[in-house]
């Protein structure tokens, strides 16, 4: 009995020293806005939601060579070829397809709004459970301002894809402006 007591406890003290640590890095590790691209916020654009869970995800680096996604024909590509040369950085949506209707309407919303005022800016949107050609009929339906691509999983699934979110991701893969999507 003392053993598992000791067990226990060298487990909780070694999952807390974890947790201490990766709240150092994630402080230590903070990168400012792109300042190219507006800064995304709840004050500007109804429907989003800053809170400290999403501030969590903001200077987070991705390993953007080894993330896979899919498009239209069924390619598979990693996002370091999406995102390309983009040096001023990239505006990405993303969310599951069984997620929360009225949330991914309220993206996409957004985001056409914000294409109109920032044509400069590259959008692409990552779904989960998404076929091919429903990418196809998303790029018809939106225009082709927006690059769609299939993603099963992805690093910074919110919730289990259930509400959408929206960030930047920088040319180094560099996550900022991270903020979720939700209906009123």
């Amino acid at each position: 009995m003392k053993r598992i007591l000791y067990i226990l406890a060298v487990v909780a003290l070694a999952g807390l020293a974890v947790w201490q640590i990766v709240k150092i890095a994630q402080t230590h590790n903070k990168v400012p806005a792109q300042e190219q691209m507006p800064a995304l916020s709840g004050q500007d654009i109804e429907g989003i939601v800053h809170d400290e869970l999403s501030e969590a995800y903001n200077g987070i680096p991705l390993n953007i060579g080894a993330i896979s996604l899919n498009d239209f024909r069924g390619d598979t590509l990693s996002l370091a070829e999406v995102l390309g040369d983009n040096s001023g950085g990239t505006l990405v949506a993303r969310y599951s397809a069984s997620g929360c209707r009225p949330c991914i309407e309220k993206t996409m919303e957004m985001l056409m709004e914000h294409g109109v005022e920032n044509p400069s800016d590259s959008i692409i949107v990552l779904i989960a459970g998404c076929p091919p050609r429903d990418l196809n009929v998303f790029a018809a339906q939106y225009g082709r301002r927006f690059r769609f691509y299939g993603a099963d999983s992805f690093p910074l699934d919110f919730d289990g894809g259930t509400s959408p979110v929206v960030f930047r991701l920088g040319p180094d893969g560099i996550v900022s402006d991270h903020e979720v999507v939700k209906t009123d």
